[in-house]
């Protein structure tokens, strides 16, 4: 699913952030918001927090309307009742069985549970309307009592990787109401939703059937009573990414379920595929029997025929509970499904894969060779065209095999010409991959997210992990895995359930046995921060916030950082909103702290109080009191995204005073704030990154210079003690530096009205100053931190006296110049 695109209002970039006062219009940072409130203001409405709600529409849905919600014997509270719609209520897409249509899967479970949508024009148009309706959803509740769904109700939720309002189906509600299980009913997947991003239908929107079609497959059952990992990786393989003909066999008890079964490319039916390749039997059916006439259909096609069937499968390594070894994740499918290899066999694998090789460079493809299903072969991998031992699942075709790799646990569709009969001496070496499980966990709901899913790839993939086998359970061992690549080592079942992708369960044991799985110790938080090149090369900066020349907080210019940073805002914000324990800040540590306007960052706690907590806004650089209630607990997927304000001062210069001026500091925020510079290092010290920055060609430094805003150091001109004051340059126009669209804590409309207002009179230094002991969490002290007005001195005796210091400074120069000339002269007449 994606989220609709929005447009800043006035530079046209891609924004997320609304007007906290009307919410409706969109910008891409406060730069252009501040710039765009002089017109604004005079049409931005307030946005009622709690608007009077209209009577649904008396429609034959109205009879679904829940009596719960409102006293029988209240006409009124009746008409205030949110319409319930129930997945019965919703019409029926027309499709006859025995119908071929085409569609693509869109959600894959297992060959018992997955979602087609159907390809028709009819369908796209209709899910673009239900988008269209559904964003109008108001984010704040609008009635009294709280709305709070039924299982089984069809209502609108808000996905939590997007926030976008979706149809979602309610699968399962919590004890306490608090959060709901939700199935994406036009796209097939679920997930957890609290209840207070769910709300009603709108009672205009039309009761469409579900755009994302439930299936199994048809007249098949797993053989063993549960679809394996194997058999879901292979059939994954076979459908993903592809527009497939599909037969609609049976219309199931809920009429929004169909049996199917679909045509694979090949032109072998997918039901056939898996008996074949002994996943699956025909419904009602034998185990026995099934296996039996696999074999004899094999025969009868094989025959005449080399069916490689004397090459079984290598015995697998043997490991014992306690068992721990170093090791490298190749393939997984879950959590509950993965597949690792031991680090101390990587000379085996080598030597393993240089023999294959050479065996396979000296055997031609040919077409007497049709191995048997179960048979072990070598198989060319697609990817990288080396050769591997791999095992024969299933034939979709006369020509194309479904195999799986024995030594690094995927699989794929093949053609028959990628195969050769493997020797004895390449079976000799044990099955490398060492199928695994992370024991005393368990998905939240029926499956594993995605978001599980993503963690657990960015935890484990590329990484050298410590592997403790704690028990065994259907042939795959229980395991606990320890990332030891990274500064703080972590168990990433333990991260898993600590972000809320996890719950702890039963370490489960072939011998019946059950351990009850010890709750995790809080894991250590492990964080980083974005640092300059300290090799003098050049980079863009982006500057975000200026305190003064010595003290700036910059981005590097990197969109990808900037879009992770975006995607960051939906993620702390749905968890803080969740997050309801009782939290305890320690100085020195992160936390997610709540910004003026209700906006939810990442921040670093500075000091404490009995009442307020000191923090630093570390994406951003701001600095302020923070009420104790403002702060919530953070978690360690949130801080995979190193820190992204670097603090910067300007290298080479330093104030004529011993603080900078209000007129240099105006200057130098005119100049830098919210600009893209080029920037090089030149130190790095416990002040930051000594930086020199240029724009257009212009040293920044030398412009402060020479306007007599700074000095250079070991420079003390005679005139600073009664140097006058010196109206700031112009700010640059909008034609002459290019704006960013970098998203920044957004201020809300009281401190851009301040903003937006001329400054009567310039901040002393005390007012500049940053330290969390003298910044308030008010409009007053975020103004702050908004790009101050330029002031003129129409006073002639100053400008005489800036032209004077001026000309004093070019006749120091042009005696260096001319000291210099005289001593080349000398040299050249030696």
């Amino acid at each position: 699913m994606q989220s609709p695109l929005h447009r800043c209002h006035i530079c046209g970039n891609q924004g997320s952030l609304r007007c906290a006062r009307c919410k409706k219009t969109t910008y891409c940072s406060p730069v252009c918001q501040t710039q765009d409130w002089k017109d604004h203001k005079h049409i931005c409405v307030p946005t009622d927090p709690q608007p009077a709600r209209e009577k649904p529409n008396q429609t034959a849905a109205s009879a679904t309307l829940a009596s719960n919600t409102a006293h029988p014997d209240s006409k009124s509270a009746d008409a205030m009742a949110p319409r319930r719609v129930y997945l019965k209520d919703l019409h029926p897409i027309k499709l006859d069985n025995g119908a071929d249509i085409q569609a693509a899967v869109v959600e894959f479970c297992n060959p018992g549970r997955f979602f087609l949508r159907v390809q028709i024009p009819e369908l796209l148009q209709t899910l673009q309307m239900i988008s269209s309706q559904l964003q109008k959803t108001p984010s704040c509740p609008t009635a009294a009592p709280p709305y709070v769904p039924c299982v089984g109700e069809v209502c609108a939720a808000q996905f939590s990787d997007d926030l976008v309002w979706y149809r979602g189906l309610v699968q399962e509600l919590a004890a306490d109401k608090k959060s709901a299980n939700m199935l994406y009913i036009d796209f097939g997947n679920e997930e957890d939703v609290p209840v207070e991003r769910m709300r009603p239908l709108p009672a205009d929107l039309e009761l469409f059937y579900p755009c994302a079609m439930e299936c199994r497959v048809a007249g098949v059952e797993p053989l063993n009573g549960s679809w394996s990992a194997e058999c879901c990786s292979a059939v994954t393989a076979l459908l993903a990414g592809k527009i497939l003909t599909v037969q609609l066999v049976e219309t199931l008890t809920n009429v929004h379920s169909r049996a199917v079964d679909i045509e694979l490319p090949t032109g072998k039916r997918l039901s056939s595929v898996l008996i074949d390749g002994g996943f699956a039997k025909k419904a009602d059916e034998d185990t026995n029997a099934i296996l039996s006439a696999a074999m004899e259909t094999n025969e009868r096609q094989s025959q005449g025929k080399d069916d490689n069937v004397w090459a079984q499968p290598p015995e697998p390594l043997t490991q014992a509970v306690g068992d721990s070894f170093s090791a490298m994740l190749t393939h997984f499918f879950s959590p509950n499904h993965i597949t690792v290899q031991k680090l101390d066999n990587a000379g085996d694998i080598r030597e393993l894969q240089l023999n294959l090789r050479q065996h396979c460079s000296q055997i031609a493809a040919s077409q007497n060779f049709q191995p048997a299903p179960g048979s072990v072969c070598c198989a060319q991998f697609s990817v990288d065209q080396q050769w591997y031992r791999a095992k024969v699942l299933a034939y979709t075709s006369e020509e194309r095999i479904c195999v799986g790799y024995i030594d690094y646990g995927n699989s794929e569709d093949v053609h028959i010409s990628c195969l050769r009969p493997i020797s004895s001496s390449l079976l000799a070496l044990p099955v490398q991959a060492i199928p695994c499980a992370l024991a005393g966990i368990q998905p939240i709901g029926e499956t594993w997210s995605e978001k599980a899913l993503l963690a657990l790839q960015r935890k484990a993939s590329n990484r050298i992990l410590d592997v403790e086998i704690k028990g065994s359970h259907k042939g795959k061992a229980l395991v606990d895995m320890v990332d030891c690549s990274s500064d703080v080592q972590c168990n990433i079942a333990e991260l898993l359930v600590s972000a809320g992708y996890a719950s702890l369960a039963p370490v489960k044991a072939d011998d019946g046995e059950r351990a009850a799985a010890e709750p995790p110790a809080p894991l250590p938080l492990s964080w980083s921060s974005v640092q300059l090149p300290a090799d003098n090369l050049s980079v863009t900066l982006l500057v975000v916030i200026v305190n003064n020349p010595g003290e700036f907080f910059c981005h590097i210019d990197n969109p990808a950082d900037t879009q992770r940073l975006m995607d960051l805002q939906a993620e702390l914000k749905q968890h803080c909103e969740a997050d309801e324990t009782d939290f305890k800040p320690k100085v020195g540590e992160p936390c997610c702290a709540m910004f003026p306007g209700g906006y939810w960052y990442r921040a670093m706690v500075n000091a404490q109080s009995d009442d307020t907590v000191a923090v630093d806004f570390v994406d951003y650089g701001y600095s302020m009191q923070v009420e104790r209630r403002n702060l919530r607990s953070i978690t360690p997927p949130l801080l995979q995204l190193p820190f992204q304000a670097i603090r910067c001062f300007l290298s080479g210069v330093e104030p004529i005073n011993c603080d900078w001026s209000s007129e240099a500091i105006s200057w130098f925020r005119s100049e830098v704030e919210g600009q893209k510079l080029s920037a090089r290092t030149i130190s790095i010290t416990e002040r930051g990154s000594g930086v020199e920055l240029q724009c257009k060609g212009r040293s920044i430094a030398v412009d402060l210079v020479t306007n007599l805003f700074a000095r250079y150091p070991g420079e003390i001109p005679a005139e600073a003690q009664t140097r006058p004051k010196i109206h700031s340059a112009p700010s640059p126009s909008a034609e002459q530096t290019e704006r960013s669209d970098t998203p920044r804590p957004e201020m809300p409309p009281a401190v851009e009205m301040m903003v937006e207002k001329p400054a009567e009179a310039t901040a002393s230094p005390e007012e500049t100053a940053q330290s969390p002991q003298q910044i308030q969490n008010s409009a007053d002290e975020l103004q702050k931190n908004a790009p101050i007005s330029a002031h003129c001195c129409s006073s002639a005796e100053p400008q005489i006296q800036r032209l004077e210091l001026r000309v004093e400074r070019l006749e120091r120069l042009m005696e260096l110049l001319f000291s210099s000339l005289t001593q080349f002269s000398e040299r050249l007449q030696l």
